[in-house]
């Protein structure tokens, strides 16, 4: 059983998204514009993925108007240490590897230089 629903444009709901982000002093959620323009979160979700992501990742949108430079200001810095985070954490799991990668070849050298000692040399006779 399928429900036909009347999708808004793409344009009708950057629009309402420009109006919501106009309120002074508001953070505008996905939820927020998923029910201003009438949709449940999830049918927004899946027929706007774009403008989602937007939101989340907290990148302007391409009609978004123009929010005062304390604002941006702010915004961009935080923009600037969330993918700062994103990189620490790459860097991290890397590192990690290395080191798991490194106690492996560490533990296969200790294991060839006890098998290298426990075997005597025979001398050739002379």
């Amino acid at each position: 059983m399928s429900r036909h629903i009347d999708l808004p444009s793409t344009e009708e709901v950057l629009a309402r998204l420009g109006t919501l982000r106009a309120e002074p002093g508001t953070r505008v959620s996905v939820l927020a514009l998923a029910r201003a323009v009438g949709l449940s979160n999830t049918t927004f979700r899946r027929h706007f993925p774009a403008i989602v992501d937007d939101l989340v990742t907290g990148l302007p949108t391409s009609s978004t108007p123009a929010r005062p430079s304390h604002t941006d200001d702010r915004s961009s810095e935080i923009l600037r240490l969330r993918r700062e985070i994103l990189d620490l954490r790459a860097q991290l799991d890397v590192a990690c590897a290395q080191i798991q990668h490194l106690a492996l070849v560490n533990e296969r050298l200790r294991n060839e230089l006890h098998a290298a000692l426990s075997v005597h040399r025979v001398r050739p006779r002379a």
